[in-house]
């Protein structure tokens, strides 16, 4: 997957991010931490440029 420096994070991110619907279950069955520790990990392994 080639990526694009200029957007490419976010496009990275989107694909890496896990579904609506294991978002949601997370939340339900592990609880609003467990669920931003998913999202932050996500952004740490595709990180904003600067």
């Amino acid at each position: 997957m080639k990526i694009d420096i200029k957007k490419g994070y976010s496009q990275a991110r989107a694909a890496a991010y896990p579904s609506y619907a294991e978002q949601f279950d997370i939340l339900f069955h592990q609880g609003y931490d467990a669920w931003k520790a998913v999202i932050q990990k996500v952004k740490d392994q595709h990180p904003k440029p600067q």
